[in-house]
């Protein structure tokens, strides 16, 4: 469009830019650009080759208009329409970076700082988590650090930055296991406080590592001060003049310049931490460190979802300015046109590729801050309940609320919209009401799964009644076998000692008592009774020996995959060899959790079905179920638990694994011999499987609501 109707109030004026105003060109993506940027108040404004011509020729002496015809009759395929001129003069004018004729010069200019200032409380309070509050302006003493970061950012600096770099990368993979296991005690309570301690140092030499980037190659540090994150106070730093650096490598240095700052500091924590004892204070602050600066930096400041280092490092890396603002435009273009049918509707994207990446990015950023919130919101609220339902509440309007009124406003006021405003109405209306009976009102599937176990009846686990080394398995794992039949063989060299010994002593005290018969008559019966004593001994010495030999004590299938790698090693008593699985019909035992157990008893089982491990395309059918209504604690196997991999979670201090935290309800499925006859050869006792439950349909609305409830009901007991 070439003419504005807002044309007549801005071409009578008589505009130019501040005399402290410079223009620095930059290429995005192959195309010229320039950034005005304003050293006093640190606003920046991208512009384009023709607007910046346009710009350049507004001296205060002519008028806008008259500037403008004179463009268009010298140059007017390049030349900006009324249009985008209004929307170029109203942006620079905005952000002060305009002056005019006008008399009420300075009034205006009133209401455009109380604009600015109402713009940065809206965009802070949409941010509620994320507050900033300036304390310091460094560039002097950045300005006085100028052969440090000349030191740093050399070739020797980079050298000396992938040196330790390997050299931890090294270290920790050479401790991979020991970083792991240590993750268990980062939010213990004796470490929070120096875990805090060592976050905020880590995010200042961050922020410190942004700064001497900016100030290294031109850019001006205006502020240092606190970021409110989530309420916790953490440093940060303005170096936002890094969009007028020409170079892209030069800016995409200074946003990941704090990521690069954290890497070195955890290269050389983790080689102090494995160089201290694990029970040291300067072990556990390494750790800190190590987890913080690489663990953290990786998962939140490259993440390019959210408006961090790696948001801008993508910006540039694409030749992307404003990347989530463009995202925005090019949805809503998207919706113009192809929705509402506003064919004049133009978006940012020149390419299918840009459009691909905008709106991939727009969704995807979006989805992924409302997860982020989400997840901080439970946090707090697991700390300050309280607290946390203020946050809901806000997060509810800033993502909900706010939302369906601006596009409300958008769809009732917005100009652009004017030719085709009824359908717009109308097409938001259906897509709405359609949208309300999709969640409300339409059937879905449901249903829900347990894990489970599959049991043997009469099945038994064979251990060791002595101990010994096993020298030899009789049977193969997987054989059937008859009451009695050796299994496995052990053998224990002191045992057989002990025997020859207590043989050796009995040897002589019949020699003794062949003595004392014709010369001490009164010895007989002491040593008859030590005699006595021996025999026992010997008696208890051979049952143990006999023990020596696993036998099966029932008819039945030998289960020990694993006993034959251990041929040769100690087993003390009581060790477990294998099951004797019986010939029974095995049953699975699913164990429901209390989240699902009103479904369980309450909506009618339509179909239960059950799944093994490895075995897709086999669910077998479950011809009857029986539910045990009675709450248990105690789980028919480890295998169900945390501790051995389960779905369950299980009292720590409980070494079995077999305690639950919460009370569970066990459903009985018997197998079917006839179908289930393919797969009851290779089932085990304790064999994992999971029971899928199908209930009636019911509206997403409903499901989603109950999932909500059990949320709140499961973690803050309401």
């Amino acid at each position: 469009m070439l003419f504005s109707d807002r044309w007549h109030d801005l071409g009578a004026q008589r505009a130019w830019l501040r005399p402290q105003i410079t223009a620095h060109r930059q290429f995005f993506r192959g195309d010229l650009s320039y950034v005005l940027a304003d050293p006093y108040s640190n606003q920046f404004y991208r512009v384009s080759p023709a607007a910046w011509d346009f710009l350049g020729r507004l001296d205060g002496r002519s008028t806008v208009d008259d500037l403008w015809r004179a463009r268009v009759a010298a140059e007017p395929a390049t030349t900006p329409s009324q249009v985008e001129v209004v929307q170029l003069l109203a942006a620079l004018s905005a952000r002060g970076l305009l002056l005019s004729d006008r008399p009420l010069e300075a009034e205006r200019l009133d209401d455009q700082h109380r604009e600015t200032r109402a713009r940065k409380f809206r965009s802070q309070a949409a941010n509620f988590l994320f507050l900033r509050i300036p304390l310091w302006n460094p560039d002097r003493w950045l300005r006085a650090m100028r052969p440090l970061d000349r030191a740093i950012f050399s070739p020797v600096g980079a050298v000396v930055w992938l040196a330790v770099g390997l050299a931890g990368l090294i270290v920790a993979a050479g401790h991979a296991r020991a970083l792991l296991d240590q993750t268990q005690g980062v939010l213990a309570p004796g470490n929070l406080v120096a875990l805090y301690a060592t976050w905020a140092a880590v995010k200042l030499a961050h922020e410190l590592g942004h700064a001497f980037a900016c100030r290294h190659y031109g850019g001006e540090v205006p502020s240092l001060g606190l970021m409110l994150l989530v309420f916790t106070p953490v440093p940060y730093c303005d170096t936002t003049s890094a969009w007028r650096l020409r170079r892209r490598h030069q800016r995409v240095l200074v946003g990941a310049a704090g990521m690069i700052v954290e890497l070195f500091i955890a290269a050389l924590a983790v080689m102090v931490w494995a160089a201290t004892g694990r029970d040291s204070a300067i072990n556990q602050v390494a750790y800190n460190i190590v987890f913080l600066a690489s663990v953290g930096t990786l998962l939140f400041n490259l993440n390019p979802l959210l408006r961090f280092d790696g948001y801008y490092i993508l910006g540039d890396l694409l030749g992307v300015a404003n990347l989530h603002q463009r995202s925005i435009y090019q949805l809503r273009h998207l919706l113009e046109r192809y929705v509402f049918g506003l064919r004049k509707s133009q978006g940012p994207a020149r390419t299918r590729r840009d459009a691909a990446i905008y709106v991939g990015f727009g969704l995807a950023s979006g989805v992924y801050r409302v997860f982020v919130f989400a997840v901080i919101i439970l946090f707090i609220a697991d700390q300050f309940l309280g607290l946390g339902l203020i946050l809901a509440a806000g997060a509810l309007a800033a993502f909900f609320v706010s939302p369906v009124v601006k596009f409300t406003r958008y769809l009732l006021r917005e100009p652009r919209l004017e030719p085709v405003r009824p359908r717009a109405l109308w097409v938001s209306s259906a897509t709405a009401l359609i949208l309300i009976l999709f969640f409300a009102a339409v059937p879905w599937p449901r249903h829900f799964r347990a894990p489970a176990v599959v049991q043997m009846p009469g099945t038994l686990t064979l251990a060791t009644s002595g101990d010994g080394y096993l020298r030899e398995v009789l049977v193969a794992s997987g054989q059937a076998v008859r009451v009695g039949e050796p299994l496995a063989r052990l053998e224990n060299p002191a045992l057989d000692q002990s025997l020859r010994a207590t043989g050796a002593q009995i040897q002589e005290l019949d020699a003794r008592l062949r003595a004392a018969r014709g010369t001490e008559p009164a010895l007989l019966e002491p040593l008859a009774r030590t005699r006595a004593a021996l025999e026992q001994r010997r008696a208890d010495l051979d049952a143990r020996r006999a023990a020596l030999l696993v036998r099966a004590p029932a008819d039945g299938l030998w289960s020990a995959p694993y006993l034959a790698q251990n041929t040769g090693a100690w087993l003390p008593r009581g060790a477990a060899l294998g099951l004797l699985v019986s010939r029974h019909t095995p049953f699975v035992a699913a164990a429901v959790p209390q989240t699902d157990a009103a479904s369980l008893f309450g909506a009618g089982l339509r179909a239960v079905e059950i799944r093994f491990p490895g075995r897709s395309g086999t669910d077998l059918a479950a011809p009857s179920w029986q539910i045990i209504a009675v709450e248990r604690q105690r789980l028919r196997s480890p295998a169900l638990g945390w501790q051995a991999g389960g779905a369950l979670s299980v009292d720590r201090h409980d070494h079995t694994g077999e305690t639950t935290v919460e009370p569970y309800f066990e459903v009985r499925l018997p197998l079917d011999p006839a179908t289930a006859a393919p797969l009851l050869p290779a089932l085990r006792h304790d064999q994992t499987a999971v029971v899928r439950f199908t209930l009636p349909p019911q509206p997403l609305a409903g499901q989603l609501w109950r999932a909500f409830r059990q949320l709140i009901q499961q973690r803050y007991r309401l």
